[in-house]
């Protein structure tokens, strides 16, 4: 079985001093072939998103110029957030950019909302429900 693995990222320190769980991680890259530009990044594993991927900052400001192909609205703990749906081609890569999975055309959600934009991307099911996985705590494992 081939397989890519990718260190989980530190977890942060609480205010209250309380540690956060380090946290599991891909490597995603974003192509644009209307501008011919590709960006990577690392996105945060997210079981509990329902959908492909939710935008950080740098996410946000790669689309910038792209015509959103629609608008969702997302559940959350206190109101709901407005985002608009962008469309771009994406791959899972390793560390050296090599391309391990081709995901094809991804929907890529993005707040409105600047306040809502997050620090890291999220990646959720509709994603890694086409992916085999390990977790082991320290690593995640793509299995082919």
């Amino acid at each position: 079985m081939k397989w890519v693995k990718y260190e989980y990222e530190e977890g942060s320190i609480l205010p209250d001093g309380s540690k956060v769980p380090n946290i599991p991680t891909l490597k995603i890259m974003l192509v644009r072939k209307d501008i011919k530009k590709f960006t990577v990044g690392d996105v945060v594993i997210d079981t509990g998103f329902d959908y492909s991927l939710y935008a950080n900052t740098e996410v946000s400001n790669f689309l910038e110029g792209l015509k959103p192909v629609g608008k969702i609205q997302l559940k959350s703990v206190k109101e709901p957030i407005e985002c608009e749906v962008y469309e771009t081609e994406a791959s899972i890569v390793t560390e050296d950019l090599k391309q391990i999975r081709k995901l094809g055309k991804i929907k890529i959600d993005v707040p409105t909302s600047i306040e809502n934009l997050t620090g890291d991307a999220l990646v959720g099911r509709e994603i890694l429900n086409s992916l085999t996985l390990k977790f082991d705590g320290k690593y995640v494992e793509i299995l082919e």
